[in-house]
């Protein structure tokens, strides 16, 4: 649960620098390196120095060969947790500069507490040029060029006879080609680097701010809430999830996996609501309190103040 309190009229500027989202390239170690990996292939990963737990973390990768498939081991210390893995089948483009880039979307398979660490296992594999490479490129680039000629076929006899059988058929089989010819090159060559990263500091930032520092007794206090959740802060056209598995680390010393209910990520999910507001008197007393208040509700919010209302500072808080 989050909490805010501040000064009446003391807000909106102290907090605006919760929003600011940080993106550079992690300090990374060597865990594995393939005894015939090429040195003059060195890879620079870029990603998030902090990782939202629903929305895509994008993460780059430039090289000197074009990388094919990468995976990404999920885990936290401890004696007792097992990595959680994701495979990716890269594209890689060669930039202006000659490098290669390729680029996947990162989803946390489970969420820490806030601003919790998580360590990132990233495996690349990639094939040497001089190993066959140029046979390699060839041999993809006349299947990639048949493919878009019976894609185009498909599309039109469907469009006229709608043979629905012979278009799978024919789009497994080149899905079986391309796997086909993804795996000509040989063993591919694997390097492994381990990142360290961290989920945000907050899942949920609060703003909120009154119509102006000073009120008399007898004024009407008018003020308002917002709540950001990680879409609003990176908006995204994808169907988001949360995670889920969290870290339970009740235990420090021997963190586990632990389900989220369905009911939970649903919560987390939903447009942030507010679990209380209330107004504290300068002598701690709860002189006011909204619950379960929808963010339209604290949009506008408002107190008349007594005509003996206590001199001092008055707070608003808000939790979620």
């Amino acid at each position: 649960m989050a909490e805010h309190d501040f000064p009446l009229g003391r807000v909106a500027l102290c907090l605006l620098s919760t929003l600011s989202l940080p993106v550079s390239g992690l300090i990374y170690q060597e865990s594995y390196l393939d005894a015939n990996y090429d040195p003059n292939n060195a890879v620079t990963i870029t990603i998030p120095r902090t990782l939202l737990p629903d929305v895509p973390n994008r993460l780059q990768l430039r090289s000197a060969h074009p990388l094919s498939t990468l995976r990404i081991d999920s885990y936290v210390y401890g004696p007792n947790f097992s990595p959680m893995n994701q495979s990716y089948r890269l594209t890689s483009k060669r930039s202006a500069d000659g490098l290669y880039t390729a680029e996947v979307d990162f989803h946390p398979p489970f969420v820490t507490e806030e601003g919790g660490a998580i360590n990132l296992n990233i495996t690349y594999e990639y094939c040497r040029q001089n190993e066959g490479g140029r046979r390699y490129r060839q041999h993809r680039d006349k299947y990639d060029a048949n493919d878009r000629e019976e894609e185009k076929e498909g599309i039109t006899r469907s469009a006229r006879d709608h043979p629905d059988d012979d278009h799978d058929s024919r789009a497994t089989e080149r899905k079986d080609r391309r796997r086909h010819h993804s795996s000509t090159c040989g063993e591919p060559k694997r390097k492994s680097q381990v990142i360290y990263a961290s989920f945000v500091w907050k899942f949920i930032v609060i703003l909120g701010e009154s119509d102006k520092p000073i009120y008399r007794p007898g004024e009407t206090i008018r003020f308002r809430f917002i709540a950001l959740n990680s879409r609003q802060l990176q908006p995204t056209t994808e169907k988001l999830r949360w995670p889920k598995f969290l870290v339970d680390r009740r235990d420090y010393m021997n963190p586990k996996l632990v389900e989220i209910s369905e009911e939970e990520r649903r919560r987390h999910e939903m447009p942030p609501e507010f679990d209380v507001i209330y107004i504290e008197d300068p002598s701690g007393n709860r002189v006011k309190e909204w619950k379960n208040v929808p963010q339209m509700t604290a949009f506008n919010l408002s107190f008349p103040l007594l005509p003996d209302a206590s001199e001092g500072v008055w707070r608003l808080v808000a939790n979620v």
